[in-house]
């Protein structure tokens, strides 16, 4: 619905676009404080992971939520999903 009226309305969607912006800062912030304690790879740019993760879980949750997306599984969705974010993110332990 919210996305329909920002469609529409240029207030609703400079406030949706708001929204966007600081979720993605306050992503971006955290993946850079997990990039100085070595957690996340030294390659990542925090900025740019930090739109793709997000989007990449919009994406996820419109077509389970909106589009009732049943096959694959939500669940084979949730875990594929979290691997792919966490093999992009995180840095590999040396075994």
């Amino acid at each position: 619905v919210l996305l329909e009226l920002a469609e529409r309305d240029s207030d609703a969607r400079q406030r949706l676009n708001r929204i966007n912006q600081v979720a993605d800062e306050r992503l971006r912030d955290l993946l850079a404080l997990g990039k100085q304690r070595g957690v996340i790879r030294a390659e990542i740019d925090p900025l740019a992971a930090s739109v793709l993760v997000r989007r990449s879980i919009e994406a996820a949750a419109t077509e389970v939520f909106v589009h009732r997306m049943t096959d694959p599984a939500p669940e084979r969705m949730l875990e594929g999903l979290t691997d792919m974010i966490c093999r992009y993110i995180f840095r590999e332990e040396p075994h």
